[in-house]
């Protein structure tokens, strides 16, 4: 397998919208064969990619989601190279069933810890799940106004996510 199949925390991918022009976004996290992938609001030129690379670090993330690898693997989406990530900041937990209709536990990213999810963070917190990598580009074009804007594009919005590292604190 060639090694620009291969995805790694902490690569960075860029995301055309379609007209020439592409968000740059970095894998932040693995979970089992998904990757998830923060799209932050640094749009180039994909002439010009790589001069938003260093911006990365204090950018705003606009949408977020575990997602699948396939639009890397087809060239959709190319790497422009790598930087240290920030998972920490992004990376979200979420709500996992006991089997218990009104019972539910808090889960880390990584699906390592867990404990009893208060009655707030059970009505918050999302059950895992995968979007697809082409949910991400419908955002990133109706951000830019080249497709309308759905009403579902909103699951992966980055703002409002509950993080690993504060429902988890060490």
């Amino acid at each position: 397998m060639k090694s620009d199949f291969i995805v790694r925390t902490g690569d960075v991918l860029q995301i055309p919208t379609g007209d020439g022009r592409a968000y740059l976004a970095q894998v932040m996290g693995e979970h089992f064969a998904g990757i998830y992938v923060v799209v932050f609001d640094v749009v180039r030129p994909i002439a010009d990619v790589l001069t938003g690379i260093d911006e990365l670090a204090t950018a705003s993330p606009v949408f977020a989601a575990l997602t699948l690898d396939g639009h890397i693997a087809r060239g959709t989406w190319k790497k422009s190279g790598h930087a240290e990530a920030s998972s920490a900041r992004f990376l979200p937990a979420y709500k996992v069933t006991t089997g218990d209709p009104v019972r539910y536990l808090v889960e880390d990213f990584a699906g390592t810890r867990q404990r009893p999810a208060t009655p707030l963070e059970a009505r918050a917190l999302p059950y895992r799940k995968t979007s697809s990598p082409a949910f991400l580009d419908r955002a990133v074009r109706a951000r830019e106004g080249l497709t309308p804007w759905l009403p579902a594009l909103e699951s992966v919005r980055a703002d409002g996510v509950l993080l690993t590292a504060d429902l988890f604190r060490a």
